[in-house]
C-alpha cells in the first residue's frame, strides 16, 4: 500500500515540479494590563505616514477598494466579484469551507474558534482589519473579551465604527486608524493575534512578526488565514502550463475574460507592472510569511486549503458561471476543486492557502534551511515535521 502511494506521489510530481519558497487572561493578568493600556495612544493617534503597507499610494488603493467594498455589501443585491473565487458562496463551501472542516456547511472560524479560542482570549490584536467584518463575528461568538483593531485605511475604520457603534460590541472593539509598528504597543500585552488576509499585503513582514511575537504573552495565540504563495502571484511555468491544460478543458462560454469578452486560451501570471497597478500590495512578501512563522512561533493547528489551482483558474471569469443554479457548472467547479485537492493531499503542488495557529517561541530561530522554506508549502514537509491537527 505504502510503495503504491510512492507511485501516485511520483506520477503526480511529474505534472508539476517543485516552486520556489520565499527567504514567513485571569483577573490579576487583566489589571496587569492597565497600566500597559495607559501607554497606547487612542484612537488615531497613529500618525499616517509611511506604514505596514507601504506608501500613500497603497493606502489610497485601500481607501477606494474598501469604499466599494461597503458600498457593494449594502446593496440589495450586491455585484458578483468576477476576480476573487472566495466571494462566490458554492466555490467558497466546496474550496475552502470543506476542506478545512470537512463540512461544506461549517465556518472555518466556527471550527478553529470552539477549538483554539475557548475559552475566549481577555484582549486580541487586529491586524489589517478592514471594515472588520469578521473582527465582529469574532466578538458575536465571544471568542475574545476585547479587540483592538489597526487599519491605514481611514474609509475602512470609519465604515467599521459607524457599523458596530448600534451593535451590542461596540465597547469591546477599539478601532484604530494607523500603523502598530509604528504605535508603540506594549510587550506582551495581548493574549491573542489575529490576521485575515492582510500579511500577504504587508511591506514590512518580519518587522509585523516580530512585533506580534514581541506583545503576545508567553502562552498566547496567533491565529492567521492567509495566501502564502508566490511574491505578487508570480506562478512558475510549472504550475501555468497545468492550469492552461485545465482551462483547455473548458467550454469557450466560460472562459471569456470579463473586461474583453476574449475567449482565455493560457492562464498566465499578470505581468507584475499590471499587478502592481491593479493592487500594489498584492503578496508583495507572500512567500516568506510561512518561513517566518516558524522561526518565530510553534505552530499547533495548519490547515492548507489551496487555492493554487481554482484562484488563478477562476481569475476574470467567473461572472460567466452560474453557480447557483447551473448543475452543469457546479459538477465542472466540483471537479476543478477535487482535482486541486488531490493534487495537495499527495504533495504534487503546494498550498497557496493556509489557516494557521501558533504560540511564541521563547527566541525566534535562525533563518531555516532553504531545503525546508523550499518544501514548507507542500503536504509532505507538515506531515513530516510537524504535528497535524488533533
Amino acid at each position: 500500500m505504502k510503495s503504491g502511494r510512492r507511485d501516485v506521489r511520483s506520477r503526480l510530481r511529474t505534472i508539476l515540479s517543485r516552486t520556489r519558497g520565499g527567504a514567513l487572561l485571569s483577573a490579576a493578568a487583566r489589571r496587569s494590563d492597565e497600566a500597559e493600556r495607559a501607554r497606547e495612544p487612542e484612537g488615531d493617534a497613529v500618525r499616517e505616514g509611511a506604514s505596514i503597507v507601504g506608501d500613500d499610494r497603497a493606502r489610497d488603493f485601500w481607501n477606494r477598494k474598501h469604499a466599494d467594498d461597503v458600498a457593494n455589501r449594502a446593496r440589495e443585491v450586491p455585484d458578483r466579484d468576477p476576480i476573487d473565487y472566495t466571494q462566490h458562496w458554492f466555490l467558497y463551501n466546496f474550496a475552502v469551507s470543506r476542506p478545512l472542516t470537512g463540512d461544506c456547511a461549517r465556518y472555518w472560524l466556527d471550527d478553529v474558534g470552539e477549538r483554539h479560542l475557548r475559552p475566549p482570549p481577555e484582549r486580541l490584536l487586529a491586524l489589517g482589519c478592514g471594515p472588520a467584518f469578521i473582527e465582529q463575528q469574532i466578538l458575536e461568538r465571544d471568542f475574545a473579551g476585547t479587540i483592538v483593531a489597526y487599519d491605514t485605511s481611514r474609509v475602512a475604520i470609519e465604515a467599521a465604527r459607524r457599523r458596530i457603534a448600534s451593535t451590542p460590541w461596540a465597547d469591546r472593539m477599539d478601532l484604530r486608524v494607523g500603523d502598530p509598528l509604528e504605535a508603540g504597543l506594549a510587550d506582551r500585552s495581548f493574549d491573542a493575534v489575529f490576521v485575515e488576509a492582510a500579511l500577504h499585503h504587508f511591506d514590512r513582514l518580519e518587522e509585523t512578526f516580530a512585533l506580534m511575537h514581541r506583545v503576545l504573552r508567553p502562552d498566547g495565540l496567533l491565529l492567521f488565514d492567509e495566501y502564502v504563495g508566490p511574491d505578487l502571484q508570480q506562478y512558475p511555468p510549472e504550475l501555468e502550463d497545468l492550469l492552461t491544460r485545465v482551462n483547455a478543458c473548458l467550454a469557450p462560454e466560460l472562459r471569456r475574460d470579463y473586461e474583453t469578452g476574449a475567449v482565455r486560451e493560457r492562464v498566465e501570471a499578470t505581468p507584475v507592472e499590471v499587478q502592481r497597478e491593479r493592487d500594489p500590495t498584492e503578496g508583495v512578501h507572500a512567500s516568506q510569511i510561512l518561513p517566518l512563522t516558524y522561526r518565530y512561533f510553534e505552530v499547533i493547528d495548519r490547515r492548507d486549503y489551496g487555492g493554487t489551482i481554482v484562484r488563478p483558474l477562476f481569475n476574470r471569469i467567473l461572472l460567466n458561471w452560474n453557480f447557483e443554479s447551473d448543475p452543469k457548472d457546479q459538477t465542472i467547479a466540483q471537479l476543478v476543486v477535487l482535482l486541486e485537492q488531490e493534487l495537495l493531499r499527495h504533495a504534487a503542488i503546494p498550498t497557496h492557502n493556509t489557516i494557521v495557529v501558533a504560540r511564541p517561541r521563547p527566541e525566534p530561530l535562525a533563518p531555516l534551511a532553504p531545503s525546508d522554506v523550499e518544501r514548507m508549502p507542500y503536504a509532505d514537509w507538515r506531515a513530516g515535521r510537524h504535528p497535524r491537527r488533533p
